[in-house]
This record gives C-alpha cells, sequence and structure tokens, in this order.
C-alpha cells in the first residue's frame, strides 16, 4: 500500500475537525500539515497584489508576514493591509486580517501563528500610498479543506 493517509476526529464539544497524516512508512505526522513557502511581492502603487491563490479543495494556512519600507515612503509613513478577496487582482476586502501602520525602514513581523484563510479566497494585501516601495513576504502552506 503506497501513498498517506489521513486520520480523521471531531472533538465532540466545539465540532471542530482535526486531521492526522500517516506517512506511507506508517508514521503519523504531528507536527504542521506542511512547510511553510515564501510568496514575495514589492508594492510600488496603490494596486491590489495577490500573495496567494485559491486553490480547489485546499486551504492556506498563513503562517507569517513581514513587512519592510524602503526609504522613499512618504514622510507620514504608509498603511498596508493583508486581506482575504474574490479575485487575485481584486481591491475588495471579503475578510481584513490585519492592517500596519508603516514608517520609513521600519521592519513589521508578524510571525510565529496559524491562520485558517477561507477556502476559495485569494490573500492579497494593498498600500494606500505611492511614494517609495514597500516589501511583502508572506509564509504560508495549502492544507485539505477544512470542514
Amino acid at each position: 500500500m503506497g501513498g498517506q493517509f489521513v486520520l480523521q476526529g471531531t472533538d465532540p464539544n466545539t465540532s471542530t475537525t482535526s486531521e492526522a497524516l500517516v506517512s506511507k512508512n506508517g508514521e503519523v505526522i504531528v507536527r504542521a500539515y506542511g512547510f511553510s513557502e515564501p510568496s514575495l511581492k514589492s508594492l510600488t502603487t496603490t494596486s491590489p497584489a495577490n500573495l496567494f491563490t485559491a486553490k480547489a479543495s485546499v486551504q492556506l494556512v498563513l503562517t507569517g508576514i513581514v513587512i519592510s519600507a524602503n526609504r522613499s515612503i512618504a514622510v507620514a509613513g504608509d498603511v498596508v493591509e493583508v486581506f482575504e478577496a474574490p479575485a487575485s487582482d481584486s481591491a475588495t476586502q471579503d475578510k481584513l486580517l490585519f492592517s500596519v501602520d508603516i514608517a520609513r525602514q521600519q521592519i513589521v513581523p508578524v510571525l510565529g501563528f496559524q491562520s485558517l484563510i477561507t477556502q476559495g479566497k485569494f490573500l492579497n494585501v494593498d498600500r494606500a500610498d505611492t511614494n517609495g516601495a514597500i516589501s511583502v513576504t508572506a509564509f504560508g502552506y495549502y492544507v485539505p479543506k477544512v470542514g
């Protein structure tokens, strides 16, 4: 028998479904389901940028993000928003995940969490101003659709 197997269980108190992966070697994997992959974007306009695309039958687990501003952004700083959207080029915020008011040459690391992105939604980012450049690196991995 080759392949991987998934064991599912449901918490009777919360109706939350949990999964454990059994490898082809018969090992139960109790760590995170996958390993994070980076997605890097440089924001130089106010147009939204896509960090991770929606994929059929899977959901994204966002595990971290690092935002940095160069020295050419406005003196007053800039606002960066990370959100779920209906399309990769959409500025429509179906669900705002977080908003960061960033200063010149500032680095904002948001790491060490696991946030499940709604199945079928794109993870997008945008900014409020066009001065300078803001770099965004997001980390995440896909899991089979939950629930």
